[in-house]
């Protein structure tokens, strides 16, 4: 006769927090989706705001009028230019950290709550160019044999978009003034696999022109996450 026990054995912690993390994936990406939106239609609005209150102003004299034209180009250049530059800069490194921080928080986890499984620690072998997220990458990969082949060109292509990170992060949005670890002709290839993205390959600078890359990012690391946290789920 089966034991009472054995049949209603409790979860184990670990197996909730996975399964808690892995649904928690869906509701954030619904609100960074929602959050992109509502920033671009704000954003639209400000614009159209402008357009109307800088339509059909009568001058008093041409002093008047170039005074009011150097008015209007810097604030076309605000609500066209620097507002949604900074947004989508500012939102993209945002959404690159939470990636690194489910990760690392998984990982964390994994090694406090998993009983089942023999845990090793990876950290002596990461090289100093390597990334974290391909550090925490490779710790899933090694202890639980996960195989995430299924979405290698989505891991390429996070590998992408973290050196563009780290353009924005460490050199103000440039390839070429004095970033380590950045090869300029390279980083142009990278940058020229985004359709969002436009650049100056003369001076370096470069910047993200509308919410797609943003949404594509979005939707590569959600890939990626439940990928790792589903299997990571039949594996503890």
């Amino acid at each position: 006769m089966e034991n009472f026990r054995d049949k209603f054995k409790p979860t184990p912690i670990i197996k909730l927090i996975v399964q808690f993390d892995k649904m928690s994936v869906y509701t954030d990406s619904s609100v960074f989706k929602d959050y992109v939106y509502d920033n671009k239609f704000s954003i639209r609005d400000f614009q159209n705001e402008f357009n109307k209150q800088t339509e059909n102003v009568e001058f008093e004299d041409d002093e008047e009028r170039l005074n009011f034209e150097h008015y209007c180009e810097q604030e076309a250049d605000k609500y066209y230019e620097s507002y949604p530059k900074l947004f989508r800069n500012s939102f993209f490194v945002t959404l690159y950290s939470y990636f690194e921080s489910k990760l690392k928080k998984l990982r964390a986890d994994l090694t406090k709550y998993d009983k089942k499984n023999l845990i090793v620690d990876i950290k002596q072998e990461k090289s100093k160019r390597e990334s974290l997220i391909n550090w925490h990458k490779r710790f899933f990969e090694f202890n639980y044999k996960i195989d995430l082949s299924n979405n290698a060109e989505n891991w390429d292509r996070i590998q992408k978009f973290g050196k563009i990170r780290n353009a924005i992060t460490h050199n103000n949005s440039n390839f070429k003034n004095d970033i380590k670890n950045i090869d300029p002709i390279q980083f142009i290839e990278i940058l020229r696999s985004f359709d969002s993205i436009t650049f100056d390959e003369k001076n370096g600078d470069f910047f993200i022109e509308n919410e797609n890359f943003i949404l594509e990012f979005l939707e590569i690391i959600d890939h990626c996450l439940i990928d790792i946290y589903s299997q990571i789920e039949q594996k503890i």
